[in-house]
């Protein structure tokens, strides 16, 4: 392996979050690469390039990220596709609104001590996620988060598919798994889930979220699922928002984790917890 870590981050807002992280987590051995929504116009990657001094830096071609739409999926794939060709011992994927909390030399020290354990998450397997490949999605890249006139056709186009019980994974049903999709994986199932993804290309075409089920549906199926330890290592706060975000309030529930990242943050809501965390990691 050349190095620990590739931090795998897909940003899209709020970039003095992504530099702090970035920061916090240059090191010789780790390396980030860097997706950035299309959809962003005014993003200067050179000025972003300065947070490192220690590690590499990859920019992934842009892609015009849409919530809930297949998309990310496929983003999620083309970074670990990037990643995997350096060999990397872990992989680790985040999102621009994520923070560490720990530092470099505990992060290399703690995946030493876990080689071959993976760490994702696992939630209930429960209808939402049978439905979410059980029938067809067609609008939702031009839905996505919004009750436009596109939703109200798509829910329509649902109601009809329930009348006449579609089921494009009949039969299947007990094999579909679902938990968050940020991960920390080891270089031999990030090789795993990039060489076999094409055998479950088409079951995630008009989907809804199924990047909340694609890595634990094809782990679970996979020679690598007695590695997994149930925990993404994020420290989430989902009973206070979705997710909740964090506050200055926070700073000793979040100091004191025993997670090595944490999601999400806001410079809009409270950026001191922010300037708290990252000049506690500095130090």
């Amino acid at each position: 392996m050349c190095k620990r870590n590739a931090y795998l981050i897909m940003a899209h807002t709020d970039f003095e979050i992504l530099k702090k992280t970035i920061s916090v987590l240059d090191d010789k051995n780790a390396d980030f690469y860097i997706h950035i929504d299309y959809k962003v116009k005014d993003f200067d990657l050179n000025e972003l390039k300065t947070c490192i001094d220690k590690s590499n830096m990859y920019f992934i071609t842009s892609s015009d990220i849409r919530w809930g739409d297949r998309i990310q999926v496929d983003l999620e794939i083309n970074m670990l596709k990037e990643a995997v060709k350096r060999k990397y011992e872990y992989y680790h994927l985040l999102s621009g609104a994520d923070l560490p909390l720990k530092k470099p030399e505990y992060i290399n020290k703690f995946f030493e001590d876990n080689s071959g354990k993976n760490f994702i998450d696992f939630g209930e397997r429960d209808q939402n996620a049978i439905d979410r490949l059980k029938y067809y999605y067609f609008f939702q890249r031009n839905v996505g988060r919004n009750r436009s006139f596109m939703f109200y056709i798509q829910k329509t186009l649902l109601v009809l598919q329930k009348i006449i019980r579609v089921n494009r994974i009949r039969g299947k049903e007990d094999k579909i798994f679902k938990g968050a999709n940020w991960f920390s994986i080891n270089h031999n199932l990030a090789s795993y889930i990039v060489s076999n993804f094409y055998k479950y290309n088409k079951m995630f075409d008009h989907t809804i979220c199924a990047d909340e089920i694609f890595l634990q549906t094809m782990v679970m199926a996979s020679p690598y699922k007695d590695t997994i330890v149930n925990n993404c290592l994020r420290e989430i706060d989902w009973k206070r928002g979705n997710p909740y975000v964090y506050r200055n309030c926070d700073y000793e529930l979040l100091a004191n984790s025993d997670n090595i990242f944490a999601r999400k943050f806001s410079t809009k809501t409270d950026n001191e917890i922010i300037e708290r965390l990252y000049q506690r990691l500095s130090e």
